[in-house]
């Protein structure tokens, strides 16, 4: 495990809490290809842990650099403050274009991205990407912010959580996750936990409203592959806490963030 990694951790962290268990990193000193972590019973039972992701990679990476960021960049020459949005699958990479697009409607004297198009091939890029963004009237009081969010989602909530079997059988035929089931395998415990940190675009609207802000859960037992005891779904919102799959047993809502 990285020590870079701060999902992992809290990953750790949060299934600590849940089990009220001793979690211990596991590949580190030369174990880096073993399993991320055990986990250690107060009975004695020793269980494997890998943690992951589920969804897009190219959103992972916009969703942590503007976090990194706290969402706002500061470009030199820009006079006024702007909201901005990108898709979800913008690369960071291309936030020079941003840049170059805002000084270029503060020179013409617009306040909306979309209508320097016409008279900026960076723009039309953007708009064409799906990027937006407008002048604030907010009073600029000191060096002028360029805020940016990712485009919202949206859709029909329903009864998104009783989709959550389907929807997970899909995801665990991910060539990744196969990696991470056969490494669970390998470990030789009897008992093996999946964690996953779900991202927006990883299921169904409803199905990742329903781990947000909780909902209803399947009442069938949970089919999880054999190699998995337990399958563990965290958006990382507080309200919807994390959802565990205990295979053959239940579908289960934990609160534990704090």
């Amino acid at each position: 495990m990285s020590a870079d990694r701060p999902d992992e951790k809290f990953a750790l962290a949060v299934v600590g809490k849940v089990l009220d268990v001793l979690v211990e990193e596991y590949d580190v000193n030369g174990r880096q290809a073993d399993v991320d972590a055990l986990l250690r019973y107060p009975d004695g039972r020793i269980a494997a842990l890998e943690v992951s992701s589920l969804g897009p990679v190219e959103e992972a990476r916009i969703m942590n650099v503007l976090d990194k960021q706290g969402h706002k960049r500061t470009i030199a020459g820009l006079s006024q403050c702007w909201m901005t949005w990108v898709p979800r699958d913008f690369s960071p990479r291309k936030f020079h274009l941003l840049d170059q697009t805002l000084l270029h409607c503060e020179d013409r004297g617009y306040t909306d991205l979309k209508n320097a198009v016409e008279t900026s091939t960076t723009a039309a890029e953007l708009f064409d990407l799906g990027v937006g963004g407008v002048a604030t009237k907010e009073p600029v009081t000191g060096v002028p912010i360029v805020w940016v969010i990712t485009a919202p989602i949206g859709g029909f909530t329903g009864t998104g959580g009783l989709d959550l079997p389907d929807l997970v059988n899909a995801a665990l035929l991910d060539e990744k996750l196969q990696g991470k089931i056969e490494k669970l395998a390998a470990s030789g415990h009897e008992e093996r936990h999946l964690f996953l940190s779900v991202r927006p675009q990883a299921f169904s609207f409803a199905a990742y409203d329903n781990l947000c802000f909780g909902g209803p859960l399947p009442t069938e037992a949970p089919q999880l592959p054999e190699e998995l005891s337990q399958l563990w779904l965290v958006s990382g919102f507080k309200e919807g806490g994390v959802v565990r799959a205990i295979a053959n047993h239940e579908w289960r809502r934990d609160h534990p963030f704090d």
